[in-house]
């Protein structure tokens, strides 16, 4: 299990990398990437269609509280 939160500290549009953001998770970015393919993870952005995945602060919080990770607790394999 991983408690995963956004810290609260961080404005609304702050920027997390696909790479930061499975690391809250305690996540590989490839099972990231498996969630996000099933519906299940967050909604990636690319700038101009280039670069790191990324996805916004707010996005994320959104994402943990409405999520499987509800609580911001998870388990996967």
């Amino acid at each position: 299990m991983t408690t995963a939160m956004v810290p609260s500290h961080w404005d609304d549009n702050t920027i997390i990398t696909i790479d930061e953001f499975s690391e809250m998770l305690g996540l590989t970015e490839h099972q990231l990437q498996e969630l996000t393919s099933r519906g299940l993870g967050p909604r990636w952005h690319r700038f101009q269609g280039r670069g790191r995945l990324y996805v916004t602060a707010a996005e994320a919080r959104l994402h943990l509280k409405t999520s499987m990770f509800i609580g911001g607790e998870t388990s996967v394999s």
